[in-house]
């Protein structure tokens, strides 16, 4: 049987782009613009991270003593199921880093702009392992019980001088 930690397939793609507009890394350097707009998209690095994975394997359990071996946590499986057989949906996850550079006295204020989860997709963490008792609980059988934080969306300021 696979193990808990068993990934079939992981793709993840990272990228640093450095815009072509001025020069992030001494924007002392970069060469002046009377361009109002050329100046608002100059010093501009964007750095996405992008990842996609097949989802971890989940314990399929009876949720009562059905072995009669009178230990807890319960570990008896339903008839046919093997142990780990279950698996969670596909993960898909978008990251995305924007940052500006702006000459400030003597050093240089990097404005950030960061997202995880940009595309807010809903990438399960848990499902429910338990098959149940009764005729009720078994239709909740399999079905998401967790998931990874929405979509989040932070700002930062960082002077270097």
């Amino acid at each position: 049987a696979p193990s808990l930690q068993d990934q079939r397939q992981r793709f993840v793609v990272s990228a640093l782009w450095d815009l072509p507009i001025g020069d992030a890394d001494d924007p002392g350097n970069a060469t002046a613009s009377h361009n109002p707009w050329v100046r608002a998209f100059s010093n501009i690095e964007v750095a996405p991270i992008f990842s996609v994975a097949t989802g971890m394997p989940v314990n399929p359990l009876t949720g009562v003593d059905s072995g009669l071996a009178y230990v807890f946590p319960f570990a008896a499986r339903p008839f046919g199921l093997g142990r780990n057989s279950l698996r969670m949906p596909l993960n898909a996850d978008l990251d995305l880093r924007v940052l500006r550079t702006v000459r400030i006295w003597r050093g240089k204020l990097d404005l950030v702009a960061e997202s995880f989860n940009l595309l807010n997709h809903t990438n399960v963490t848990d499902l429910n392992p338990s098959f149940g008792s009764s005729l009720d609980s078994s239709s909740w059988f399999g079905r998401p019980i967790a998931a990874s934080a929405p979509r989040q969306i932070q700002f930062s300021l960082d002077y270097e001088f």
